[in-house]
């Protein structure tokens, strides 16, 4: 038995003991739908990103089965690739679903280090390895569950962040409970206090959708635009259920941009270059920044088509900010009629330098030597559920088959089909 293994999803974990028992108890991956998604996707789902898409080849080096891998990835541009419903970080980009966590009544086996004693006192007492692993693994799925879900992993000023909590036995029946102290906590980079109680009940008063049906509904929203309410923030909540003595203390992560960068603006037109789609939108810029900006399109009947991202360098004030929908995506899947643009979001790099410096010559000394910040590494765009539907219908023959082309691309081809032929 490799407790190594143990240790390390314990320690990178929040609620580290949960993780042990996650570890545990998960049997496959078919519940991969419902775990945390990040807002900028890094590729693993659907399609690959260029860097993914080289460690998966280094699997099989063979430089023909590369060429062909990446000849296969490089028909659409990395700006503008193909959505499917299966790609659910990118169809609901800001939902987050927490795992089932245990409510773990021993403290010494919430921690790390407590998990490190226990065992080593077990294996001193004698058990074997495989004894103990069945003991822990018996303790973790006797204890009641608790489970987070929320509208928001990032929640941004103005907006409302929507968490329920629900908490049932060891065999996912709803079980009993009350709830002690309740708060949301800074991150400590920020600051170490506490930043105030949210609202919840119970009682179906909205957002809560049920009266006493045993899920606990919290919602929260930042007070103002200060930074002691930026960064990872945590809703802290004490839960005494059915069964046991004390309360015990759980929390929910979430991300909180008090600081609004830059917002979109009603403001989209559209238009046909070069065989693709492009909606142009203006954006009200407040920071100067690095923006990354994301969109979705959908046809007619609802299907997921496209998922584009745009990177510009923006001083404050108001600039056009073009999402392009290559077109052979159309064709290789045949999408016509109108379509509708949405799940609009965007977020701000927290340089240490001004942003206009980057691809500067001049300022590569000054980029290097700048001093790093202590503070978070982004700023996000406010939520928004703006969406825009085209005016005109499209047929194929608007959009064109041909693949994507550009000097890099033909460059690594031909540097990969040079491989081939020293072979």
């Amino acid at each position: 038995m490799k407790f190594k293994w143990y240790y390390a999803a314990i320690f990178v974990a929040v609620a580290m003991g949960s993780l042990f028992f996650w570890s545990f108890t998960r049997k496959d991956d078919s519940a991969n739908a419902n775990l945390p998604r990040s807002f900028s996707r890094l590729g693993s789902q659907g399609f690959a990103t260029p860097a993914e898409l080289e460690r998966m080849l280094n699997r099989n080096p063979s430089p023909r089965a590369m060429l062909e891998a990446y000849k296969l990835h490089a028909q659409y541009p990395d700006f503008s690739r193909p959505l499917d419903s299966t790609m659910v970080d990118l169809i609901d980009p800001w939902k987050l679903v927490d795992e089932p966590l245990p409510l773990i009544d021993d403290p010494a086996l919430n921690n790390e280090a407590g998990v490190k004693k226990r065992i080593e006192d077990l294996k001193q007492s004698g058990k074997k390895d495989s004894e103990i692993e069945s003991d822990l693994r018996k303790y973790y799925e006797s204890l009641p569950r608790y489970q987070f879900t929320a509208n928001r992993h990032t929640l941004t000023f103005g907006d409302e962040l929507i968490v329920a909590l629900k908490v049932t036995d060891s065999n996912g029946a709803k079980l009993q409970y009350s709830l002690g102290d309740v708060f949301v906590l800074g991150d400590p980079v920020m600051t170490r206090s506490r930043l105030g109680t949210p609202d919840y009940n119970d009682s179906g008063y909205p957002p809560d959708g049920v009266a006493d049906d045993g899920i606990t509904t919290f919602s929260y929203k930042i007070p103002g635009e200060d930074k002691k309410y930026w960064g990872n923030l945590k809703l802290v909540v004490q839960i005494k259920a059915k069964g046991n003595k004390d309360p015990i203390e759980v929390s929910h992560t979430f991300f909180s941009s008090p600081i609004s960068p830059a917002k979109f603006t009603d403001n989209f037109t559209e238009r046909l270059d070069n065989g693709s789609l492009v909606i142009d939108t203006i954006v009200d810029v407040k920071r100067e920044c690095k923006f990354i900006f994301q969109a979705n399109l959908y046809d007619s009947r609802g299907n997921p088509t496209h998922w584009v991202t745009t990177n510009s360098v923006l001083a404050p004030g108001l600039h056009p900010v073009s999402f392009v929908f290559f077109g052979k995506i159309f064709h290789d899947n045949g999408y016509q009629g109108r379509f509708t643009m949405r799940e609009l979001r965007g977020t701000c790099e927290n340089l240490p330098f001004p942003a206009r410096w980057i691809g500067d010559p001049a300022k590569v000394d000054a980029i290097a030597n700048a001093t790093p910040l202590e503070e978070p590494l982004l700023y996000y765009m406010p939520y928004t559920a703006r969406s825009y539907t085209t005016v005109k219908e499209y047929t194929l023959k608007d959009f064109s088959n041909a693949e994507w082309t550009s000097p890099e691309k033909e460059a690594r081809i031909k540097d990969m089909e040079s491989q081939i032929q020293g072979e």
